[in-house]
């Protein structure tokens, strides 16, 4: 069954999905930069057309700013998957 949970806001163009168990290792930062943290990282691997996977994060480049729609799927009561609707279509 698929049933709509929400909306995410984008403001820079680029969309990160985390476990929140990994945020504890996120290294805080700039961009540009030269220090090596994870915004930077995240930042550069999402510029255009882009993806970025870091410690059990990723990053996707949405190419516009905009709210997207989030769904979720799941058979026999258990979450299959997490669906973010990036490109409407339209």
């Amino acid at each position: 069954m698929r049933k709509l949970i929400g909306r995410i806001s984008v403001d820079s163009g680029q969309l990160l999905i985390v476990d929140p168990c990994h945020l504890s290792a996120w290294k805080a930062g700039d961009y540009p930069a030269d220090d090596g943290n994870d915004y930077d990282a995240v930042s550069r691997g999402t510029v255009g057309e882009g993806n970025v996977q870091l410690r059990g994060m990723v990053g996707v480049s949405t190419n516009d700013d905009g709210d997207y729609d989030v769904y979720v799927v799941r058979e026999g009561g258990r979450v299959k998957k997490v669906e973010v609707i990036i490109d409407s279509g339209d």
